[in-house]
């Protein structure tokens, strides 16, 4: 199964210790990087005239860029079909690119969800972050649901801090104000992905993160409990 080669001798590991638990890091995935994402990939997603808002969202800098600086016309609430030259030249001046859901547009993606999926017994979304050098994207915040991080290309520094919300739901997050303080904490682990590892951050687990001198190109499945 994928997730044995993913992770390969480490699995009695990872959910004797790691699942549902703490945060797992794998220094190489069994999965050649070119099986699971291309630059090729990359490029046909956001060159589909039909690409509309959610499947496409944009961050920078702890805060989401507002719809309508991307869309392709600035009052289309209907449709809200997305300019990817605008797209681009948010991401040139600092922005990740988010395509949300992406297996349901990329084929590698789609097969590797499926087999996620056949593993864990419930549903798995695949989502791509594209993030240009020296950048910063969400601020703090943690997730309702357990992710792996699969680094494809480039380099990104996560920090990680408490975990304050073992098995958080949908309706909770972080307030503004808590989010701003963990700025003002050192973090309990910082880690560099470089290309080829692995990172399983379960839910709840408070994380942000930022490139330094290199792009970075990240495939995140969520586990959706």
């Amino acid at each position: 199964k994928l997730l044995s080669r993913l992770i390969g001798s480490k699995a009695d590991v990872f959910f004797e210790e790691h699942w549902e638990r703490n945060f797992f890091i794998l220094e190489e995935f069994g999965v050649e990087c070119s099986d699971i994402l291309t630059i090729a990939d990359v490029d046909s997603f956001l060159s589909q005239q039909a690409m509309s808002y959610p499947f496409i969202r944009i961050v920078k800098n702890g805060k989401e860029i507002p719809l309508v600086k991307y869309l392709r016309m600035p009052f289309d609430a209907e449709f809200r079909l997305i300019d990817s030259d605008k797209v681009l030249s948010l991401y040139s001046d600092g922005a990740t690119i988010i395509f949300q859901k992406a297996h349901l547009w990329i084929e590698r993606l789609s097969l590797l969800a499926e087999n996620l999926q056949a593993s864990f017994q419930f549903p798995v979304n695949c989502n791509v972050y594209i993030t240009p050098p020296n950048s910063k994207g969400f601020a703090p915040h943690f997730d309702t649901h357990d992710v792996f991080i699969l680094q494809v290309s480039g380099e990104k520094v996560w920090n990680l801090y408490d975990r304050p919300t073992p098995f958080a739901l949908e309706t909770e997050s972080l307030t503004t104000q808590q989010s701003a303080a963990y700025l003002k904490e050192k973090p309990t682990v910082e880690l560099t992905l470089k290309e080829k590892n692995l990172l399983y951050v379960p839910r709840g687990l408070v994380h942000d993160t930022f490139t330094l001198s290199k792009q970075s190109v990240h495939v995140d499945r969520k586990s959706v409990v």
